[in-house]
């Protein structure tokens, strides 16, 4: 199998089937970040931190569940993944192989925006590493747990749905946390590391059965 040209067909296609929703949610953050309020949260290390951070993976959430929607619902209705389960290599491996472009798509939209982040703030940049590394750990695991999910069950519209009304409800987070930043920082970092080591375990695992009854 040539994955070189296998990952190119699928950015080919991600990008193509996506476009619209990466306009919609790029125009939708750049107002969020050039909001005058947003200053405010930037001043000092401990919320800058937080706020890049959670703005980050909040980009990362969204950028990854509105790419992975269109493509997947159609190859999983022609019943595509389950060929993935006849061919010799592993189905987790063909799966990340399929999700890459995805994955490096919403991970580089991610640092685009804590970039402007950090412009904005004139901070050090010392002080963007953290959120870097947080925001691409949560974007992997939350993709790879996503895929997990999506591929062994009958209703993938409520789910999806249910994960874009999910990003809605953590946006409102920071109005009650605000006050613990270097406490609300450590649970995101915590909760990035998590995903990223529970979602390729649980893709590793994957249930053949399930994929074949819910296609």
């Amino acid at each position: 199998m040539n994955v070189k040209r296998l990952l190119l067909l699928h950015l080919r296609t991600t990008l193509r089937e996506s476009v619209f929703a990466l306009v919609v949610i790029g125009f939708l953050f750049w107002t969020f970040i050039n909001n005058e309020g947003v200053e405010a949260f930037l001043k000092s290390k401990s919320m800058f931190q937080f706020y890049a951070l959670f703005t980050m993976m909040m980009v990362g959430y969204a950028i990854t569940v509105s790419l992975s929607f269109a493509g997947f619902m159609k190859r999983k209705a022609s019943k595509f993944y389950q060929l993935y389960l006849l061919l010799p290599e592993k189905p987790s491996r063909l799966l990340i192989v399929e999700m890459l472009p995805t994955f490096m798509i919403a991970i580089l939209s991610t640092w685009g925006i804590g970039i402007l982040l950090h412009h904005k703030a004139s901070s050090p940049f010392l002080w963007l590493i953290l959120p870097i590394i947080g925001s691409g750990l949560f974007t992997w695991g939350l993709g790879t747990v996503s895929l997990t999910l999506t591929l062994q069950m009958s209703n993938v519209k409520a789910l999806n749905a249910v994960l874009f009304l999910f990003l809605f409800v953590l946006v409102r987070i920071p109005k009650y946390i605000i006050k613990e930043l270097g406490l609300a920082t450590g649970a995101l970092m915590a909760i990035s590391v998590l995903l990223a080591l529970i979602g390729p375990l649980a893709l590793e695992r994957i249930n053949p059965e399930k994929v074949i009854l819910s296609s």
